[in-house]
């Protein structure tokens, strides 16, 4: 009888194993921000041009890395690795990873991120595209970062 039990016992823990996990729910609040459940990560290893920025370039760029965060976070299963820094607003700073692979790495692959601490001003001129042109972006529209 004790063996039929632990038999079943090991039967059903199996399966249970085999149940769905729930994950966090993931937003992308900009090009360098997620927000897992409740709590928000900055990438560490980039800057993204603002959705909220100074000129309408810098603004259209930071929608756009918005946009290719969100379809690179939407490919697998992410790791978050916590760098034990903060930004600016005080909210934690991590490396991100989808399958391995990272996520700001990716972004500045495209050139729609800087390398984080070395970003340059993407407002300057009079059109705010000054540093913009002759770039391929991802997007297709022929502009990227320089």
């Amino acid at each position: 009888m004790r063996a039929a039990l632990g038999t079943i016992f090991v039967i059903i823990a199996a399966l249970a194993s085999f149940a769905p996990a729930f994950a966090d729910e993931v937003e992308v609040i900009s090009g360098d921000v997620v927000r897992v459940g409740d709590k928000e990560w900055r990438i560490a290893n980039i800057d993204a041009p603002q959705i909220t920025g100074k000129c309408d370039a810098e603004r259209q760029l930071g929608a756009l890395a918005q946009a290719k965060l969100a379809e690179f976070l939407a490919q697998g299963e992410m790791e978050i690795a916590p760098t034990g820094e903060s930004d600016e607003h005080h909210r934690p700073m991590a490396r991100i990873r989808m399958n391995g692979e990272d996520v700001g790495d990716k972004m500045l692959s495209v050139r729609l991120a800087q390398p984080h601490g070395n970003a340059r001003m993407l407002c300057k001129g009079n059109s705010g595209l000054d540093n913009f042109q002759r770039m391929e972006n991802p997007m297709g529209n022929g502009r990227g970062m320089r």
